[in-house]
């Protein structure tokens, strides 16, 4: 008969199995509350990495990169368990309490109340982003800037000048090629006078 007896009934040697575990399992929940961070890695990574790695490894003893292969199967397990672990502690801690502001003491008028900006609205909204949106004349002066060339009349500091300015208008346009060329210009006329 084995874990029967003669009745139908389980026997207590087999039940004895299930009451172990279920009280280790009680005992786990309750040391659970109290765990740190690290005390809950080190749990799953006994409990849920272990046999996977142990399983993984079945046959490749002494195969370091075997190992570490077999790790990477159990870390997204163990990284899940750990996850799974925090969620239930903190749902079972109760929410922290909320500050409380001691009251003001004599006068009232002495309290400095704080702008507390309106809630935005769709107008508000569009009115800002109308502001940003690109000016089309400055645009095209800054296109016509970039585009000058420099007159054979102009030499030394106005010559300096006139590629300063030329660089900062097609950097403007974000023609940086462009715009390094017309500096490093500058720069070399500028050394030479």
């Amino acid at each position: 008969m084995g874990r029967f007896s003669k009745s139908g009934c389980v026997s207590a040697r087999a039940l004895a199995p299930v009451g172990a575990l279920a009280t280790a399992l009680l005992f786990s929940a309750n040391q659970a509350i109290a765990q740190s961070h690290e005390q809950i890695i080190e749990q799953c990574r006994e409990s849920v990495g272990r046999p996977i790695v142990q399983a993984c490894m079945a046959g490749k003893r002494g195969d370091s990169s075997a190992l570490e292969a077999c790790r990477s199967q159990a870390s997204p397990k163990v990284r899940a368990c750990v996850i799974a672990t925090e969620q239930k502690i903190a749902a079972k801690k109760a929410a922290p309490a909320a500050p409380v502001e001691a009251a003001p003491q004599g006068d009232i008028s002495s309290v400095q109340t704080a702008f507390v900006a309106p809630p935005r609205s769709i107008a508000d909204i569009t009115a800002v982003l109308d502001q940003e949106k690109p000016d089309a004349a400055k645009i095209a002066k800054a296109q016509a800037d970039a585009e000058t060339q420099p007159s054979p009349a102009l030499a030394g500091e106005s010559l300096v000048q006139f590629y300063y300015d030329r660089a900062a208008a097609r950097a403007s346009l974000a023609r940086n090629a462009d715009a390094l060329a017309d500096a490093l210009k500058a720069v070399e006329i500028g050394q030479k006078s």
